[in-house]
C-alpha cells in the first residue's frame, strides 16, 4: 500500500517531488497508487516501489524509473518516451499500449506475464527474462533466467545483482549467486558486493 505522504508529495508536481527526493533520499513507496493520467514527465522515481501502480494514460516522458519495482504496474496508454527503465522490475507489467519510443530498457527484468507493444522485442533491448515456477512448497521455488545472447558477463552480473536487490527489498529470502556458474538458487540472504 502506498505511503500517503509520498503520494501527497508527488501530487504537488514533478519539481516538488524531485526536490524532495534530493533532500530526503528515502525509498518511495507508491505501490498500488492510482496515478492515472498523471503528468510526470522528468520525474525521478528511481528505485521506487511502484508495484501494482495504475499509470493509465500517464505522461512519463524522460522519467527516471531505473531500478524501480514496477511488477504488476498498469501502463495502458502511458507515454514513456525516452524514459529510463534500466534495471527496473517489469514482471507482470502491462505495457501493451504504452509508448516506449527511445526508452532505456537495458538490464530490466520481465516475465511471461509482461505485455509489450507489438513493435518491441524485449530480448533485443538487453532485458532479462525471469520465469518463476513453484514446485511443491513455497520455500522450494525454481527460477529460469534467460539472457539476451549479446550480453556480456558483466551485464549478466548486474542483472543478477538487481534481481537479488529486488528480492531483499521486498523482504524475500534472498539469493545465493554463483557467478562462475551463472546460476541462482533461492536460499539464505547473501551480500552482493558491487
Amino acid at each position: 500500500m502506498a505511503n500517503r505522504i509520498h503520494v501527497q508529495v508527488l501530487k504537488r508536481g514533478v519539481f516538488a517531488w524531485n526536490l524532495w527526493r534530493k533532500t530526503f533520499r528515502s525509498v518511495p513507496d507508491l505501490s498500488l497508487a492510482n496515478l492515472n493520467r498523471a503528468r510526470l514527465s522528468g520525474v525521478d522515481l528511481s528505485g521506487a516501489n511502484l508495484s501494482g501502480v495504475r499509470l493509465n494514460e500517464a505522461w512519463l516522458a524522460e522519467a527516471n524509473l531505473s531500478g524501480a519495482h514496477l511488477d504488476g504496474a498498469d501502463f495502458d496508454g502511458a507515454n514513456l518516451r525516452g524514459a529510463n527503465l534500466s534495471r527496473a522490475n517489469l514482471s507482470g507489467a502491462d505495457l501493451g499500449r504504452a509508448d516506449l519510443t527511445g526508452a532505456n530498457l537495458r538490464d530490466a527484468i520481465y516475465s511471461e506475464d509482461t505485455t509489450w507493444p507489438a513493435y518491441l522485442d524485449p530480448t533485443r533491448q538487453g532485458m532479462t527474462f525471469v520465469s518463476s515456477h513453484k514446485s511443491g512448497s513455497a520455500s522450494n521455488q525454481e527460477f529460469t533466467i534467460a539472457f539476451a545472447p549479446e550480453l556480456s558477463s558483466a551485464q549478466i552480473k548486474v542483472a543478477l545483482q538487481a534481481l537479488a536487490d529486488y528480492y531483499r527489498s521486498c523482504g524475500g529470502v534472498g539469493f545465493k549467486i554463483d557467478f562462475d556458474l551463472v546460476s541462482v538458487a533461492v536460499g539464505a540472504p547473501v551480500d552482493v558486493k558491487r
